[in-house]
């Protein structure tokens, strides 16, 4: 959704958005890609807004992750 817009989101917004799927029961949440920023600007900052939201037992969080290269960075 965050990917399509020309801008990009600010942090408090995707916040926002992710609270209100949660509120919404919604379990399964892809919280962005883990993709370099220049090649999806609107993505710049999934690594902070995934290590900063709260988990709910039993939903999943999931990125999308592209690459090994990628991969090393998402696990770092």
């Amino acid at each position: 959704m965050v990917q399509m817009e020309s801008q990009p989101f600010p942090f408090t917004e995707k916040v926002k958005i992710f609270q209100l799927l949660k509120e919404a029961n919604v379990r399964c949440i892809q919280i962005g890609s883990f993709v370099h920023p220049k090649l999806a600007p609107q993505m710049a900052n999934t690594d902070e807004l995934i290590r900063n939201l709260t988990r709910t037992p039993g939903g999943l969080l999931t990125g999308l992750v592209l690459n090994e290269k990628v991969l090393e960075r998402t696990l770092a």
